[in-house]
């Protein structure tokens, strides 16, 4: 994919985002690096925000750790966010979409819709 200066888009690392009981497929994370810059692009099939919202979270492979990378709106088809190197660099590759309160709770609700592990 080339943009309209003719810099390419590359993706390093793509998943499929399933459901955790089911295994379903309901979308697609790629990390893509354009101008030197690195952005998770996330697509998925609508998602019901239960009244709250969806979070979309990096979790590190050792599973205790985790970012959150940005909000996702549930209108949209897919969404980008930017992130750094260092992220994926310290394993950092599972991405997670959750359904979050709006409470005074910053953490993970708990309540992951969907998830995947990026692979190069």
């Amino acid at each position: 994919v080339d943009d309209d200066q003719g810099d390419p888009v590359v993706t390093v690392a793509s998943t499929s985002l399933d459901t955790l009981d089911t295994q379903q497929a309901k979308g697609t994370a790629d990390v893509v690096r354009h101008d030197g810059r690195l952005d998770l692009t996330v697509s998925t099939q609508p998602i019901d925000p239960d009244g709250g919202y969806l979070e979309v979270w990096l979790i590190n492979k050792d599973l205790k750790r985790m970012v959150s990378v940005g909000v996702l709106e549930p209108s949209e088809t897919g969404q980008s966010f930017a992130i750094p190197q260092e992220l994926l660099d310290q394993g950092y590759v599972i991405v997670d979409i959750s359904r979050e309160g709006f409470d005074e709770a910053p953490e993970h609700s708990g309540d992951s819709v969907v998830r995947g592990t990026l692979a190069t």
